[in-house]
């Protein structure tokens, strides 16, 4: 017998084994079934019960909570601050005509927004504010209310709750909860109340559309017991009729109760929400549990069989999918052990046989690919020998171009030297002060090779480059080097202080009438080590400035204009990072500052920004 199952195909044992399984745990769980179902829903019915209302509750906490968080959200913003003051504070017909058309558009807003919300309505001291969208009774007076009086009599309450009436505020006369915000603007003597309307029939409508259905009632009541919310059923009607049963629901603040109402049992559950001072509360009737429980035994016994019976056809189907796609690809595996390597198994789902046929596609194609792929490696390798000897010789050739230009640079220093010794020697003292800045400047902007430098030869520099503008302005320009001197053992890359000083001399004090002045400072602080480069010439446009940071933010480079100032922003970049840089602050018609940005570099570290 065993023998003859082992050798059985896949899919009869399949097939075989799905319905012997199927039919055995069948009659085990539909017995186990209703017998655990009687139990447990016998049990659960209180559990339940208290559980569905508490998530009622929590959904009403968390409307009412999200309902005032608006409101709320209303009265902090500035905007809404504005308009009652300027309406408050002033008989300006504009102001009035703005906080109408405002105040109108946020109460139907929020309305909108949710549909507990019947109507809004804000009462001041000097006038009252309406949702346009809503028509008021005619010969409206808040104050002569009854919502009012109440409110009243009640003067330290910021928020009160009331109990439920019509609407005496709008002509549609909805039975509503109102829920009042008591408020004041500073300065102005005097209580502002906004009313927010919720309508019963809403949220009523929720309360219903929680319960199970046939034999479950749900209501709302306030503190007091006085209904909030509810249809009077005949059952919600004894219940409020019942005095012992209000006073203690009135008394806890939640809990089961079962009760006898004619020949029926029920079971009341109550819950305080923690938002609003209500209790909902909920019925249910025992019999219709009973009723449910008899009904579901016959179920169970006609779905067994049906389900057995549509067991085995899908068993049949089952076994004969599963075995169907091993089948084709058996077929396709023969075909390779043929050398057909173009053939491919086609599978659209994504499960462990197409996975398995995707595996064998790939293998198929790793093997047709495989002296295709060999080739193109030996060319690739060809290329890049090609590519690294290319490579080579231009590295060669900018190595000889560096060596040209350390060379010319040393013709230049003695060149100058001799300018230097000639002029001494005929006591022409201004045109040796210049040559020996001009060596000076060009002995800062070599640096031997460094492309990082100790600050203080960068001071040297700026101080050499301003000894030559100023000769050749004259009393065009004054300048002040205010640089600490905890800075100037630190390091930083070469020439970034140069064209910005350039850029100050060209386009702020040279464009400006008489005489103007240059300040160059340098400290440490906690952002690293800054510099400012301050003139008082004639400063760029505010839209100028925004452009010109904007550009330094993203690190733009441009070919023409500003392209010393965009220049040293991309190598203190590039350098030590995006987060260092230049920056502008500029006042038309004022003058200008550059702040330049770098991190406190010492010498041991200096190599790493190299």
């Amino acid at each position: 017998m065993l023998e003859r199952i082992h050798s059985m195909k896949l899919k009869n044992k399949i097939f075989l084994s799905c319905v012997s399984i199927i039919v055995l745990l069948s009659l085990l769980f539909s017995n186990i079934l209703y017998r655990y179902v009687t139990l447990q829903t016998t049990q659960s019915f209180y559990e339940n019960s208290t559980y569905s209302l508490i998530q009622v509750s929590n959904y009403m906490d968390e409307k009412l909570k999200g309902l005032l968080g608006r409101v709320h959200a209303m009265q902090l913003n500035t905007s809404f601050d504005k308009m009652m003051k300027n309406f408050l504070y002033y008989d300006e017909p504009n102001f009035n005509a703005i906080a109408v058309s405002e105040f109108s558009n946020s109460f139907s807003e929020i309305r909108s927004s949710d549909p507990f919300i019947s109507s809004i309505f804000m009462y001041t001291p000097k006038g009252n504010f309406f949702d346009l969208t809503r028509p008021l009774k005619y010969s409206f007076d808040f104050k002569s209310s009854r919502l009012y009086k109440q409110i009243e009599q009640q003067p330290k309450k910021t928020l009160y709750w009331g109990s439920s009436g019509s609407d005496e505020i709008y002509a549609d006369g909805k039975l509503v909860i109102p829920v009042v915000l008591r408020f004041s603007i500073e300065g102005y003597n005097g209580d502002s109340l906004l009313v927010i309307n919720l309508d019963c029939q809403e949220i009523y409508g929720y309360l219903a559309g929680t319960q199970p259905g046939e034999g479950s009632w749900a209501m709302i009541m306030d503190d007091m017991g006085k209904e909030i919310a509810a249809y009077h059923y005949p059952v919600i009607n004894s219940l409020t009729n019942d005095a012992q049963l209000m006073n203690q629901i009135t008394a806890n603040h939640n809990g089961t109760q079962t009760v006898n109402y004619g020949s029926e049992e029920y079971l009341v559950t109550y819950q305080t929400t923690r938002i609003a001072p209500w209790k909902i509360v909920t019925v249910k009737s025992e019999s219709i549990l009973l009723k449910n429980l008899r009904q579901f035994k016959t179920f169970t016994t006609i779905m067994m069989v049906i389900g057995v019976f549509v067991c085995f056809f899908f068993a049949l189907i089952i076994s004969n999918s599963l075995i169907k796609p091993l089948v084709l690809l058996q077929n396709t595996m023969k075909k390779v052990t043929d050398k057909n390597f173009n053939i491919r198994f086609h599978y659209k789902y994504r499960n462990e046989v197409g996975q398995l046929g995707d595996s064998f596609n790939y293998m198929v194609g790793e093997m047709k690919d495989l002296v295709g792929k060999l080739n193109a490696s030996v060319a690739q390798l060809q290329e890049e020998k090609e590519k690294v000897k290319n490579e080579q010789l231009l590295k060669r050739r900018a190595e000889l171009r560096s060596l040209q230009a350390q060379i010319n640079p040393h013709f230049l220093y003695n060149t100058l030297d001799s300018i230097n010794w000639k002029a001494n020697e005929i006591n022409a003292h201004e045109i040796s002060k210049m040559t020996t800045s001009l060596a000076s400047l060009f002995r800062t902007g070599l640096s031997k090779g460094h492309e990082i430098i100790p600050i203080k030869d960068e001071i040297s520099h700026i101080s050499s480059y301003l000894t030559i503008q100023q000769m050749r302005y004259g009393d065009k320009f004054s300048y002040r080097l205010d640089i600490e001197n905890s800075v100037l053992e630190l390091y930083t890359v070469k020439l970034i202080l140069q064209p910005l000083v350039e850029n100050a001399i060209y386009h702020g004090i040279k464009e400006k009438d008489g005489c103007g002045s240059i300040v160059i400072s340098g400290a440490q602080t906690a952002r690293g080590v800054e510099f400012g480069i301050t003139d008082d010439g004639t400063g760029i446009s505010p839209l100028q400035m925004k452009l010109i940071n904007k550009r330094l933010s993203e690190g733009f480079v441009v070919e023409k204009d500003g392209y010393g100032i965009y220049n040293v922003n991309e190598r203190i970049k590039l350098h030590f990072g995006m987060e260092y840089g230049l920056e502008f602050f500029s006042e038309h018609g004022k003058g200008t500052t550059v702040k330049v940005v770098i991190p406190q570099v010492k010498w041991e570290d200096a190599h790493k920004y190299a």
